[in-house]
């Protein structure tokens, strides 16, 4: 599976996982819902892929 699949298939998994994921939280519990997420999908990609590709530069400086 390509890592941009696996990727999406880890966030999937965890949003579905997270209970309340799709309701509306608003600022400040938004943001922290937000935050938490996407350390979680951090944690999971690194350990899947074996690498931090997070913050890799795919195209110059972007």
């Amino acid at each position: 599976m390509k890592l941009s699949k696996e990727l999406y298939a880890i966030a999937s998994s965890i949003a579905h996982e997270t209970d309340g994921f799709f309701d509306t939280k608003g600022p400040g519990a938004g943001n922290l819902s937000t935050n938490q997420f996407i350390d979680l999908v951090r944690s999971r990609a690194e350990q899947a892929f074996g690498e931090d590709y997070s913050e890799q530069k795919i195209c110059g400086d972007n």
